[in-house]
């Protein structure tokens, strides 16, 4: 599991810095002008937006923003993933960062036994539990985990290492950090309590 420090804009400077490091790599073959720029631009404008996850199999991103869930469409068309999930007892804690997860799309409907196209998101607060939205927009707890501590983020294991579970981790008391591992029917295996401290973007 691989975590860049300082979440997603970290992750995105990170990523920036290996384009650059393959881009030096590959010079002897490639000509400079053959290089192009990259260009940020503002593409849809939301408040307090913590995490971004997806597709979802009709191709909308999932975007979590203070304590609501948004599905965007290609086009920016916004719309609420589930009103239910903004109320208590399912929505964050102010100031909480959940961090969320979605299922990828399949054939069958099901990945590895997780329903396709299902959200989960981390409710950091005592308990910590994980949230699961289902795709129709009902919000449930799906697991609630005080081995963890605060909860600080979440990964689908896309490529098996960890048997295709959800992983969650927590910040403990300790300054180290838990790892959690779900599968699709809610059991639970706590893989380590002694991990370095790290937050958020987590993959596989």
């Amino acid at each position: 599991m691989e975590h860049v420090p300082g979440g997603r804009r970290s992750t995105a400077i990170a990523f920036l810095s290996l384009l650059a490091v393959a881009a030096a790599l590959t010079a002897p073959w490639q000509t400079v002008a053959a290089v192009t720029p990259l260009v940020w631009e503002q593409w849809h404008p939301d408040a307090a937006v913590v995490d971004v996850a997806g597709p979802l199999s009709s191709g909308d991103l999932v975007v979590a923003a203070g304590p609501h869930l948004f599905r965007v469409g290609r086009d920016g068309t916004q719309s609420e993933l589930s009103a239910q999930y903004a109320v208590p007892p399912f929505a964050p804690p102010s100031g909480a960062e959940a961090y969320i997860a979605v299922v990828p799309s399949d054939p069958t409907g099901r990945w590895f036994g997780f329903t396709s196209d299902t959200v989960f998101a981390i409710r950091p607060g005592s308990p910590s539990r994980v949230i699961r939205i289902a795709p129709g927009g009902k919000p449930s707890t799906f697991a609630t985990l005080p081995q963890a501590g605060s909860l600080n983020g979440i990964a689908l294991d896309a490529t098996g290492r960890f048997g295709h579970r959800l992983l969650v981790s927590g910040g403990l008391p300790s300054s180290h950090s838990a790892v959690v591992a779900i599968d699709a029917d809610g059991n639970q295996t706590t893989l380590t309590i002694t991990a370095p401290v790290f937050e958020g973007g987590l993959t596989v």
